[in-house]
């Protein structure tokens, strides 16, 4: 009776771990999708600001954003996975332990290797502005992936997790400023690294604030949190970096107008986060105590209210964006050129932060995987508004057709999505048809060959893939 027992929790635990490989292999293709849309968004943009790259430098790119997002996808999907409800009671603390210490090394190994391939940029090329936006970028990264990790340590409850992903928040983005000071031969960029750094891993540590109030809803579980003042770690660690650091220098930083101009781009970067971080948080203890029809109603609710609010984010971040960068690539870098960095940044990281935010949401649902398509929707959306700006038919005017034009998409879609009865139908042939159109017609537009030829592979690539999953079933909206 015991081998019985044995081999049936062997095959239970068998069966889970072919849902878990599944469910990751769903994750990591669109994840993948939406960095080839970005990367090819970002190298055609840079040849029409005539920036001069050189090949190694376009693949060192790539691989930036390679790197980056499979790690956020491996991550999200293990841990994610095991930490949801229905797969974290059959399988053991030590099986958890392990897949998050693995996942973990992993996440550090490619935060690194980013680091490294961005210094490599940098000394080998000499290439300055592109270096100001490939730091940046996997600063803002390597927070948001740690964000993914604060809420699987407060998942477990445990005081000393606390502590640990509140240093780890705060450090991995000063150690990614501090390689930046260190490569860096000029003093402008060291300093404006350095307050980069701290501010962004302040905006990072303001999860605290909420977090665990929406984590630990019952006062008693707020209460040991509360007590061990552990909201307080990275202001006091803060405090103790800062000082070292000799007098001279924090009077610089914070005599420099681009410090006021960072923090609100590093509170831009994090604030979507750490907002959607709440907010599912807080939905997720009260959808898992619902019934299945207020489920429904919540799923349907956060599917369209997340695809318009992705939709705004990823438009007004792409208007904005490839005007500063050409602004940046004159190596006549201003107070306001900094506000660039943090639209690019944010461009780069929204298709991320809307899919990881949906996936995690209720991924206990089987039906919540067509949410996944988000991500090539946005990303799709950041190229489209990036091509059509740097059109020779002026920015502004750009900028306002497709901010007008993907306004009328989302609002065509949800319209859809409504009439049919959502969700027993599925409006994403129609969102990708549209959004093809609007990437083939800035194509069109634009003059530049590479722009046109990464126009027309992105809007086929989110085209085929969308078609693709479509059919087969991830993205069916069953009734």
């Amino acid at each position: 009776m015991e081998l019985c027992d044995q081999k049936a929790e062997v095959a239970s635990l068998s069966r889970k771990v072919a849902r878990l490989v599944q469910t990751s292999g769903h994750k990591v293709l669109p994840f993948l999708l939406a960095t080839a849309c970005q990367a090819l968004a970002l190298l055609g943009a840079f040849p029409a600001f005539s920036l001069s790259l050189a090949p190694a430098e376009v693949g060192i790119l790539a691989l930036l954003c390679t790197s980056s997002t499979v790690s956020a996808a491996v991550v999200d999907s293990g841990v994610g996975s095991l930490v949801s409800r229905d797969l974290l009671q059959p399988v053991t603390a030590a099986g958890v332990w392990g897949l998050m210490s693995t996942g973990l090394l992993l996440q550090l190994v490619f935060s690194l290797l980013t680091l490294v391939v961005s210094a490599f940029t940098f000394v080998l090329f000499d290439s300055r502005s592109m270096w100001i936006v490939v730091a940046f970028g996997a600063m803002t990264l390597a927070s948001a992936q740690v964000l993914q990790w604060q809420g699987v340590f407060r998942s477990e409850r445990r005081e000393w997790n606390f502590l640990v992903s509140s240093i780890i928040s705060f450090l991995l983005p000063f150690a990614a400023a501090a390689m930046v000071a260190l490569t860096s031969h000029r003093f402008l960029p060291t300093l404006l690294a350095l307050a980069g750094g701290l501010l962004i891993g302040s905006s990072v540590s303001l999860t605290w604030a909420v977090g665990p109030r929406l984590q630990c809803p019952d006062r008693q579980s707020w209460g040991r949190v509360r007590s061990l003042g552990l909201p307080l770690v990275p202001h006091s660690l803060a405090a103790q970096l800062l000082s070292n650091i000799p007098r001279w220098v924090l009077a610089s930083i914070a005599g420099l107008g681009a410090v006021a101009s960072f923090q609100v781009v590093s509170l831009v970067a994090a604030a979507p986060m750490i907002a959607m971080g709440s907010i599912n948080n807080f939905w997720a203890v009260r959808v898992l105590e619902a019934s299945v029809q207020s489920r429904e109603r919540v799923i349907r609710f956060w599917n369209e209210r997340m695809l318009l609010l992705g939709l705004l984010m990823a438009v007004m971040a792409s208007i904005v964006a490839p005007y500063w960068s050409r602004r940046i690539s004159s190596h006549d870098v201003t107070f306001r050129d900094f506000m660039a960095v943090g639209s690019l940044i944010a461009a780069s990281v929204v298709p991320m932060v809307f899919y990881t935010s949906a996936s995690h949401f209720l991924l206990a649902e089987e039906k919540v995987r067509r949410i996944v398509w988000c991500a090539p929707v946005a990303a799709a959306i950041t190229v489209g508004g990036a091509w059509l700006s740097v059109s020779r038919r002026g920015v502004l005017g750009a900028g306002l057709s497709v901010f007008g034009g993907q306004l009328v998409l989302a609002s065509f879609v949800w319209f859809v999505a409504r009439r049919v009865g959502y969700p027993k139908r599925k409006p994403t042939d129609i969102a990708v048809l549209i959004l093809t159109c609007f990437a083939a017609l800035g194509a069109g537009i634009t003059r530049n060959p590479v722009v046109s030829l990464a126009g027309l592979l992105a809007a086929l690539a989110t085209a085929l893939v969308g078609r693709r999953f479509g059919e087969s079933g991830v993205f069916a909206h069953e009734g």
